[in-house]
C-alpha cells in the first residue's frame, strides 16, 4: 500500500488537526467518523492550512498572514490575557506609563487566518 502525507481534519469547521502519514486506510480510520483527510502538499502543516469544507470535493487552503497593522476584521485581540472584540480596522496604542511595558497582543480571526502573536514596546513616560 502506498504512503501519503495528509492533513486530518474536522469535517463541520475545516480545521486540520494534524498532518500524517500513513496508507489510505489508515489515514480513514485515524479521521475518524467526524473526519476527513487531505492530501498534504510540500509546506502544509497543522499550523498553515484550512480545509473548506463549503466547496465539493473539500478543498486546501493555506492560513492568510498579517501584520497588526493589517490585522483582519473582524477578529478577537487578547491583551495581557483579556479579550477585545474588533470590527473595525484599529490601531494598538497604548498610554505611556511610569515604567516601559512590553504588551503581548494575540490575534484569532477563524480558520481562515493565522492565529499569530505579536509584542509592542510601549516606553515609559518621559
Amino acid at each position: 500500500m502506498s504512503h501519503i502525507d495528509a492533513l486530518i481534519y474536522d469535517l463541520v469547521t475545516g480545521e486540520v488537526l494534524k498532518k500524517v502519514g500513513d496508507t489510505p486506510l489508515m489515514l480513514s480510520k485515524e479521521a475518524g467518523i467526524s473526519g476527513g483527510w487531505i492530501e498534504a502538499g510540500d509546506g502544509d502543516t497543522d499550523e498553515n492550512s484550512y480545509v473548506d469544507v463549503t466547496t465539493s470535493p473539500h478543498s486546501k487552503h493555506r492560513k492568510i498572514d498579517y501584520t497588526l497593522e493589517t490585522h483582519p476584521v473582524p477578529c478577537t485581540a487578547t491583551i495581557e490575557g483579556v479579550e477585545y472584540p474588533i470590527t473595525e480596522p484599529m490601531n494598538f496604542t497604548f498610554v505611556p506609563g511610569p515604567v516601559a511595558v512590553d504588551y503581548e497582543i494575540m490575534i484569532a480571526a477563524g480558520i481562515q487566518y493565522l492565529e499569530k502573536e505579536f509584542i509592542v514596546h510601549e516606553n515609559a513616560a518621559t
